[in-house]
């Protein structure tokens, strides 16, 4: 589940996920890019409770694009010693501003 939250001088995007929740550290909406208005953003991820031994406390970075199909989709890089990178894919619930993950 996403949760963004805009005023007038910031932007905050929440991630919580079923082993995880992420906070943005800085966002930013960029609108020069030629391939559209995109969300870029860093996150800090602190792992839940019910996440594996591995995982701990790290940094990442996002970019994500409303597709055409009115999904808010981009990818993901996890730096440092994780190392992960991935997709997210979200549609928007209702008229707040609450996208969630299908499935």
């Amino acid at each position: 589940m996403i949760h963004i939250f805009q005023s007038w001088t910031q932007i905050v995007v929440y991630l919580t996920t079923a082993t995880s929740m992420s906070r943005s550290c800085t966002a930013v909406i960029q609108v020069d890019d030629p391939e559209g208005v995109s969300l870029v953003y860093q996150y800090e991820n602190q792992p839940l409770a019910n996440a594996t031994r591995t995982m701990h406390m790290h940094y990442g970075t996002a970019m994500l694009r409303i597709s055409n199909g009115g999904c808010l989709a981009g990818d993901y890089y996890a730096g440092g010693d994780r190392q992960t990178f991935g997709r997210i894919c979200c549609k928007r619930l209702n008229d707040s501003e609450s996208y969630q993950t299908p499935g």
